[in-house]
């Protein structure tokens, strides 16, 4: 496919004033595929702020953005002007601690695990969860936003297991450093049952 040049011009335009570019379908609160919701999920743990092109509101950006970096997939991430490459590329890094150092944020010196407290009743859940989801991991995440958060998953390469009493957490580096200090509750609200996380490294703590 040819690309426009007026097309060209306005990517350009747009990788020249924004050093960190994804193009992706959807936004950042809300993306529209898996593949876009997982890159964005490694981004926002090293950066709280990058710039997000939707391609869906714009059929040519979708397109064209295809034929700007021959890449035929979105997501794409460009980083000062260079297209790094799709979700599976991104999570390689991230995992590998490559992509700290594309974005020009300094990879984590996470040598030991965090502190992390878990009230009784938090840990009951976590254990029933693990009993009925044999062969997972609960993976703590504390994004570059300060947003934590908990998923049941397999364990990460390069991550960090935490022993709090007879449950492991698996974090990764950049958690690691964000989650000293850090106590897990259950709260009652009116959507029912959830964790509680009061982190003193957090602003504003």
């Amino acid at each position: 496919m040819s690309l426009d040049p007026e097309l060209r011009d306005a990517i350009d335009g747009l990788l020249r004033e924004n050093r960190v570019v994804l193009f992706m379908k959807g936004n950042r609160a809300q993306p529209q595929c898996g593949f876009s919701a997982k890159t964005v999920e490694a981004l926002d743990m090293i950066l709280p702020d990058y710039q997000v092109v939707d391609v869906l509101q714009n059929a040519e950006i979708r397109d064209g953005i295809k034929a700007y970096g021959n890449w035929p997939t979105i997501p794409q991430l460009y980083v000062a002007g260079e297209l790094v490459g799709g979700c599976d590329i991104v999570k390689e890094m991230f995992d590998s601690g490559e992509l700290g150092t594309v974005l020009g944020v300094s990879p984590p010196a996470a040598d030991k695990p965090p502190a992390i407290r878990i009230s009784p009743a938090a840990m009951d859940i976590m254990q029933n969860a693990l009993e009925k989801n044999p062969g997972k991991a609960i993976c703590l995440r504390i994004n570059g936003s300060w947003k934590h958060g908990m998923s049941l998953e397999a364990p990460r390469p390069g991550s960090l297991s935490v022993n709090v009493g007879p449950i492991t957490i698996d974090v990764d580096a950049w958690t690691a450093t964000r989650a000293d200090g850090l106590s897990i509750d259950v709260m009652e609200s009116v959507q029912g049952r959830g964790f509680r996380f009061d982190n003193p490294n957090a602003p504003g703590s």
